[in-house]
């Protein structure tokens, strides 16, 4: 399957997508795109809210808004947000932003995007 990033729903729209490679192909749940597409997808499919701060340490809620599934890395641990879903991320309360290596997406032969994700 062909995610096209069309501006709007018409016929010229999608052939401009098209025309500029604004694409993203999907393959038994890898996506695969530019950097810069991939990293706009990730951030409109999921969003950050913290919950507590306990101590010297914060909860974070991440939540996949989407109906795609995001594998990923933060730090040494795993995650999975299967769609719309959530799952927490607990850090230290002085920390604003966290590297998240996106397993199931490409954006270059065998390699991996790291997209900064905002902890807002």
């Amino acid at each position: 399957m062909t995610l096209v990033l069309a501006k709007d729903k018409t016929l010229e729209a999608v052939r401009e997508a098209l025309d500029a490679r604004r694409t993203i192909g999907s393959y038994h749940g890898y996506l695969i795109g530019m950097f810069d597409l991939l990293e706009g997808l990730f951030d409109a499919c999921v969003s950050t809210e913290k919950l507590s701060v306990v101590g010297k340490n914060a909860n974070w809620q991440l939540r996949n808004n989407s109906s795609l599934i995001f594998r990923f890395r933060i730090g040494s641990t795993d995650y999975i947000l299967l769609p719309f879903t959530s799952c927490t991320l607990t850090r230290t309360s002085d920390i604003t932003s966290v590297d998240v290596t996106v397993l199931n997406m490409y954006h270059y032969e065998n390699t991996h995007p790291v997209f900064k994700l905002e902890l807002k």
